[in-house]
């Protein structure tokens, strides 16, 4: 089961053109929602192996980069009731 010290290491782990592994893996979900028919399915994958507290956590992350892209009409709550 992963946590907050495997996400934190991440940080550290180089990933272009994103910077890090952290920036990709957050990007990449928020990029699930937003562009696929699928994409709480694929995110729900994607989560499956890491606790609940730091799932709630990459939700959280994952709802800011959504917000920050602009995108009207997004429902937070859609994606962080879904049972990820």
């Amino acid at each position: 089961m992963k946590t907050f010290y495997d996400l934190e290491r991440m940080k550290v782990q180089p990933c272009f053109p994103f910077g890090s592994a952290y920036s990709y893996f957050i990007s990449r979900l928020a990029d699930y929602y937003i562009s696929k028919s699928n994409g709480i399915e694929r995110i729900k994958y994607e989560l499956q192996e890491w606790d609940a507290p730091t799932k709630a956590y990459i939700i959280d992350l994952v709802v800011d980069e959504i917000n920050n892209t602009g995108i009207m009409f997004f429902d937070e709550d859609e994606l962080r009731s879904e049972g990820i």
